[in-house]
């Protein structure tokens, strides 16, 4: 999945103009990333409401999913259970900023260091869609 790519259509049901800015969160219970980088969307999740959605999509069931994210202490708006493949995500975890037409602004992919973590909290925070 590329920045200017839509996922309106491989994500019915998804209110993008109500979400205004979504970050998609690609993750899956079995990648030790994801695990690692969950203080960072701990953060994310901390800073979401107004003024972004956050939707996770994972391969497994929605129940082991939800258990994951609650032990890791993920909250988010949106679960959804899809192969990440029919998203063209090859990669976990993989992070999508998406605007109110469910176009992709913006890509992050795999665990990210302090200083990308930073770079990307800004832009989300700060990126007017």
């Amino acid at each position: 999945m590329s920045v200017g790519n839509s996922l309106e259509s491989q994500l019915p049901g998804v209110d993008w103009r109500a979400n205004g800015k979504t970050v998609l969160l690609a993750l899956s219970t079995r990648c030790h990333f994801c695990t690692e980088s969950a203080p960072f969307f701990q953060q994310l999740s901390k800073k979401s409401g107004k003024a972004f959605k956050i939707l996770a999509v994972l391969p497994e069931s929605v129940t082991a999913a939800q258990d994951y994210l609650k032990r890791e202490g993920v909250q988010v708006d949106q679960l959804r259970q899809m192969s990440l493949d029919r998203l063209g995500i090859d990669g976990t975890p993989t992070m999508l900023l998406l605007n109110g037409s469910g176009t992709v602004m913006e890509r992050w992919v795999g665990k990210l260091n302090p200083e990308e973590q930073s770079r990307a909290l800004k832009v989300i925070d700060g990126n007017r869609l």
